[in-house]
């Protein structure tokens, strides 16, 4: 299946614009506009473009082998960007959203978190800045791991436990330097 979008004159039928808080979509001609103007630290704020809910996840249209073409850039530096933002496929494993139950994430994503986000998916790469990702939570044994979880999140984990589960669901994890 091929999908070419130009995103003019408007978006095709697949895309939901999906907003929350502050966030916004703007159209601008061929381009696309995600703008999340005036996000304060005590609201969550969110511009999104996807295709989720058309048609069920077990169908999703986004299969191997994919290639994505884009061009994408951010309205603030790194150091001065705040919060998290990016770019990708995931399955959305998403809990804010009322009409879909909870997954386990499995995506290949371009993504940032600021400071004081430490969003670390092995020992050798930043919490913070530019990454790029895959990680498949969804494959064996990771489901036998749930129940950990409560756990999991009120301590914090040994770094040889971290590398090993980094390794095991995370493929590769690598900050992205701009040239």
């Amino acid at each position: 299946m091929t999908i070419y979008d130009t995103f003019t004159p408007r978006l095709d039928a697949h895309w939901r614009q999906f907003t929350r808080g502050n966030g916004r979509i703007d159209l601008t001609g061929s381009s696309i506009r995600m703008v999340t103007e005036a996000a304060s630290d005590d609201q969550y704020c969110n511009a999104q473009l996807d295709d989720f809910f058309h048609p069920p996840r077990n169908h999703l249209r986004w299969q191997p082998p994919l290639r994505l073409v884009l061009r994408a850039r951010f309205s603030h530096p790194a150091g001065v960007l705040r919060g998290t933002a990016g770019f990708g496929f995931w399955n959305n494993p998403a809990f804010w959203v009322e009409e879909v139950r909870p997954l386990l994430p499995q995506a290949t994503w371009f993504f940032y978190a600021s400071a004081p986000s430490n969003l670390k998916l092995d020992v050798h790469t930043p919490g913070t800045g530019w990454k790029a990702a895959t990680i498949d939570t969804a494959s064996f044994p990771a489901p036998l791991l749930i129940p950990t979880a409560p756990w999991s999140f009120r301590s914090c984990p040994s770094r040889p436990v971290i590398a090993r589960c980094g390794r095991r669901f995370s493929k590769p994890c690598a900050s992205v330097k701009r040239p």
